[in-house]
């Protein structure tokens, strides 16, 4: 697990950056720590409107959208526009067949 506190930082990117990297080295100790041991460890405070592991998502897709054929019945991409936001940030980043990017932001506005 690695929180950054993006609220206070008032460095720039490469201070960021070289921060994160440090506590990336520094936090390899603990890898093999099990989840809920460090849950119990760190006893945080729960808000069940909130995820508990984070609350920005990255995706990056580079799939092609393909269409399967089994047996007469086709199994295909569908989208989906949903109401309420899964996290606080995410961002979605599609790279499309001509090698183009397609970014899509959803955002929770509680």
């Amino acid at each position: 697990m690695l929180r950054i506190d993006t609220e206070v930082v008032e460095s720039d990117l490469r201070s960021i950056i070289q921060n994160v990297n440090q506590q990336l080295i520094q936090n390899r100790e603990f890898e093999q720590l099990p989840f809920e041991a460090l849950v119990r460890g760190l006893n945080p405070k729960r808000d069940l409107s909130r995820s508990p592991i984070f609350q920005v998502m990255v995706n990056y897709l580079n799939n092609e959208n393909v269409e399967f054929n089994f047996d007469g019945a086709t199994i295909s991409p569908a989208q989906f526009d949903y109401e309420i936001a899964k996290y606080d940030l995410t961002f979605d980043i599609n790279e499309i067949a001509n090698g183009d990017l397609v970014f899509t932001i959803e955002y929770s506005t509680d």
